[in-house]
């Protein structure tokens, strides 16, 4: 199940608290961009039934509790391995120069391509 196809497979819940989507047990829900974007769509499919906001609720709930803050701002290719954020224009120059992808295959590494940037005055 998923959002593009909720309209199909109607989501409830019955007197015990299982879900069912359509006359079958849910066994899987596909929750794809659980954003203002996702919930446009899912209400969009979903008809009359709240149930399916239900889910979506718990399981941003369930998001929340065991998000990691690390990773909250954190990602992998957005700083040298010294912590120091990359600029759009390293990455534009690195892409558009050969040499530099030869002379540095592992961008990431502060003590190698970024001090080459600070060595020429492009940071």
């Amino acid at each position: 199940m998923a959002s593009w196809n909720i309209s199909s497979r109607p989501i409830t819940f019955d007197h015990d608290g299982t879900l069912y989507a359509g006359d079958s047990l849910l066994r899987f829900y596909h929750f794809t961009k659980i954003t203002d974007v996702g919930e446009a769509m899912i209400d969009r499919y979903s008809g009359s039934s709240t149930a399916i906001f239900e889910i979506v609720k718990w399981y941003q709930s369930r998001l929340k509790k065991y998000e990691d803050p690390i990773f909250s701002k954190y990602w992998a290719y957005g700083s040298y391995n010294d912590g120091t954020p990359i600029k759009y224009e390293h990455r534009v120059l690195y892409r558009k120069r050969p040499d530099l992808q030869e002379d540095y295959p592992n961008p990431f590494r502060a003590n190698s391509y970024l001090k080459w940037i600070r060595e020429n005055n492009l940071n």
